[in-house]
């Protein structure tokens, strides 16, 4: 099904399998297992957190700041809340 779908498997051994199967999916199998949760640490301040970093974004895509200063606001909005 991973192979269908381009899908890194979640169990650490059938993930290493298939990075030898699909080589172009290795840098992902290794990027899986070193992930962690986006709430693992910010539990239910996770929502204000992920406005503040999508605003810098497109703060910075739209030419309202640079995106030191667009990065610069989402860290203090975030530390904020």
């Amino acid at each position: 099904m991973a192979k269908d779908h381009l899908t890194v498997p979640s169990r650490t051994a059938v993930a290493a399998r298939y990075a030898e199967q699909v080589p172009s999916m290795s840098g992902f199998v290794t990027s899986v297992e070193r992930a962690r949760s986006r709430t693992a640490e910010l539990g239910v301040e996770w929502p204000g957190t992920a406005t503040a970093i999508s605003t810098a974004i497109q703060s910075a895509l739209t030419g309202r700041q640079t995106p030191e200063e667009a990065l610069a606001g989402a860290q203090r909005l975030a530390t904020a809340s």
